[in-house]
Formats: C-alpha cells, structure tokens, sequence
C-alpha cells in the first residue's frame, strides 16, 4: 500500500504468530500494516507476501492489532474456543497463491489484541494456518481489511 503525503493512514507494526508454534515468513516476505481512526472507529489494513516457501509452524495464525486502542468487545464479539463459528466479522480478507488458489473470507477478532483469517471452504469456516494457506506455501499472499468499533 503506497500512501501519499498527507494520508491519514499510519504505519504500525504488526506481528504474524501461531496459537502453537509460530511459522517463519519464507524468502522475499514483507509484513506491512497500516491504521487509521475516525472517531469510535479504527481502520486497518495488513499485507503480506512470500515468494519462496517458509515453516507452517503449527495452530491457527495471529495478526496482531495496533496497540493502545480500546475494542469495544461488546459489539464486536470475541473467537469462541468452545465454538470457533461464534463470532462477530470485522472485516474481509484474501488468500492468494499465485497460480494455484484464491479465497476470500472474514477477519475474526480472536482476543483484544489479535485477529485470526477464516476462509470459507465448503460452506464452512476454516481458519488459517499450518494446515490452510500455510507459510509452507511458495507465492503466498494474504490482504486484510477491518473496521474495528472503539470505546
């Protein structure tokens, strides 16, 4: 994402992990993200891409989200780990490997600091990680987009 001069947009540091053992970004990855408040509402957008294959690690990835914002949970919802299908969506994203696969499915907040993809596959939810749309995976990209309530 190239932003001009005087965009309202501001660059942040976010983090790509795992709910067991993190993976490692292959060859030629980049991490960017970007946020953006309007009033009660934080905007947010995460890229990433390999070209060469990483580790998997192992679990469900984690994104993590700017830092110092109060999420306003009771609207949001949070990821159930009785029930990953318990949710509130706050936003969209992609997975794409070049050549191969393209899927489209919701950002899902997993606590107050963190996000988790699930991508629709067979009229399910899955969430991804070491076993869908791995960082094992050569040409790999996800884009996120989100809108996330404040307090």
């Amino acid at each position: 994402m190239s932003l001009p001069p005087s965009s309202p947009w501001e660059p942040y540091t976010t983090t790509l992990g795992a709910t067991q053992t993190n993976p490692t970004p292959g060859s030629s990855s980049s991490l960017t993200a970007y946020q953006m408040q309007l009033g009660k509402l934080l905007f947010v957008t995460i890229q990433f891409a390999q070209t060469g294959a990483g580790s998997a690690g192992s679990g469900t990835y984690l994104f993590t989200l700017p830092i110092g914002y109060p999420i306003n949970t009771d609207v949001t919802g949070i990821l159930s780990s009785v029930s990953p299908y318990n949710y509130s969506v706050i936003g969209s994203c992609h997975a794409i490997v070049q050549g191969q696969a393209n899927a489209s499915g919701n950002v899902i907040l997993y606590d107050a600091t963190r996000i988790v993809l699930g991508i629709g596959k067979s009229q399910s939810a899955y969430l991804v990680g070491s076993t869908l749309y791995p960082l094992s995976t050569a040409n790999l990209r996800y884009s996120i987009r989100m809108t996330i309530p404040l307090n």
